[in-house]
């Protein structure tokens, strides 16, 4: 029985990002074992509101794929900024300018009659947080203004 290898992959540098911006990410395997892929970008742009980063994965036709992402972890400079077990969507909070590191380590258990591998897209979108505000903001807004009203007609 092969043990399975550790292999790090190419570094794929993604270049700048801003918001709202969409990178495309993914990676093939021929070979069993182990795999970490690294995504390098950078966000420098002024920033009104918070940022986030969204993200989902596809790991090929369903039933037929030998890949499985085990993690997804996201570095600004050597700091991390979170981590998520597993495939699927992820998302990160409070992206500020600098440069980042997203990290995918997936398993493939054999090399099967389909390729292996996975795509997805990265996203930096305003955090929900903020819009939720924003939203509280302008009912208080429309709230104060209807009471006005009322008053006055009083």
């Amino acid at each position: 029985v092969a043990a399975s290898a550790t292999s790090m992959a190419t570094v794929y540098p993604l270049g700048n990002m801003t918001v709202p911006g969409i990178k495309t990410i993914g990676a093939s395997f021929t070979s069993a074992g182990t795999f970490t892929d690294e995504y390098t970008f950078s966000f420098v742009e002024p920033i009104a509101d918070p940022v986030g980063m969204t993200g989902a994965f596809n790991t090929g036709i369903p039933g037929s794929s030998n890949l499985v992402v085990d993690t997804v972890e996201l570095y600004q400079g050597a700091t991390l900024k979170g981590s998520f077990a597993g495939p699927g969507i992820f998302s990160f909070g409070s992206i500020t300018n600098g440069s980042y590191s997203l990290f995918v380590t997936s398993t493939v258990s054999g090399t099967g009659p389909f390729f292996s591998s996975y795509g997805g897209n990265l996203q930096l979108v305003p955090e929900p947080g903020t819009l939720a505000l924003f939203g509280l903001g302008l009912a208080g807004a429309a709230f104060a203004a209807r009471r006005g009203k009322a008053v006055r007609a009083a």
